[in-house]
């Protein structure tokens, strides 16, 4: 019994069909335009990490990533020592260390402070076992409305246990 050979035609048809399996996809991508993407359909998930330079940003986006709101320095009792313009700061009376900074065009639920303690007249003793002075920043609905931007300073000391308590600390802030 002798093996039949495929035909010449039937050869060259699945030849065809592999090499238009193979570049097909490699030929849709590079056939497919900013032009013919619907807007608004591509978002953050469908763009590569790092793949975006400030040259692919519109010059408003560069501007505003390179924008700082408000800065302040802030003494424990929530006197400002130096500040960009507009910026105010409240002291709760209600709940020690608590602070609510307003900045001028500034949500305090979406903003992202960054804060450091004044080392310098802080309650912080550099040396073992001595109190550690803390700063954290954030949204305190207890204290601060929606349109500040909330800092918390505290103190931890050590002794037969160690505890972590509200205290008037003074700190700097640069809200982003």
């Amino acid at each position: 019994m002798s093996i039949p050979r495929p035909s010449l035609p039937s050869v060259a048809l699945v030849s065809a069909a592999v090499v238009l399996a193979v570049a097909g996809g490699s030929v849709a991508a590079t056939v497919i335009t900013g032009a013919q993407i619907k807007d608004g359909t591509v978002t953050g998930v469908d763009v590569k990490n790092g793949s975006l330079g400030q040259g692919d940003l519109s010059s408003g986006a560069v501007r505003s990533l390179r924008t700082v709101h408000g800065w302040a320095a802030v003494d424990a009792d929530g006197t400002i020592q130096a500040s960009s313009p507009g910026v105010k700061v409240t002291k709760s009376t209600d709940l020690l260390g608590t602070y609510c900074l307003t900045v001028p065009g500034v949500d305090g639920r979406t903003s992202a402070p960054v804060a450091s303690l004044n080392f310098r007249s802080s309650g912080t003793v550099l040396a073992p076992d001595q109190p550690q002075a803390f700063v954290e920043t954030g949204f305190y609905q207890q204290a601060c409305t929606y349109n500040q931007v909330g800092v918390n300073t505290m103190l931890r000391t050590y002794g037969s246990s160690t505890s972590l308590e509200r205290s008037d600390q003074p700190f700097y802030v640069i809200v982003p």
